[in-house]
């Protein structure tokens, strides 16, 4: 996606510095990135942190799968679903995707 812009990552640093050292702490990570630009180069920060997150585990998805359908097949409106079971979620990648679906359905 970053070469098809036409930018080419030089380095990927870790933007805390932490390291293994960080004791499980959320690391977003940034990249320098080339571009030409009408003959000169450009140096630019990205941050790449989304593309590192970690995944989420099938069995996660398969109980939020299954306590969502549980409450849409028990009348409750979606939105109000994914409402509720985005407060109770612990997995922040969980949560950013059940945001972005209540987002969705919202709008």
């Amino acid at each position: 996606m970053i070469r098809s812009k036409g930018l080419f990552p030089t380095r990927v640093v870790d933007a805390d510095g932490g390291g293994a050292a960080a004791g499980g702490k959320k690391k977003v990570v940034q990249a320098s990135v080339e571009a030409k630009v009408e003959g000169k180069g450009l140096g630019t920060q990205l941050n790449l942190g989304r593309f590192f997150k970690p995944r989420v585990k099938p069995k996660q998805l398969m109980t939020y799968t299954r306590q969502l359908a549980t409450l849409v097949d028990a009348g409750l409106p979606l939105l109000k679903g994914l409402k509720i079971l985005l407060k109770q979620e612990k997995n922040t990648t969980l949560r950013d995707a059940i945001n972005g679906m209540g987002e969705a359905v919202e709008g």
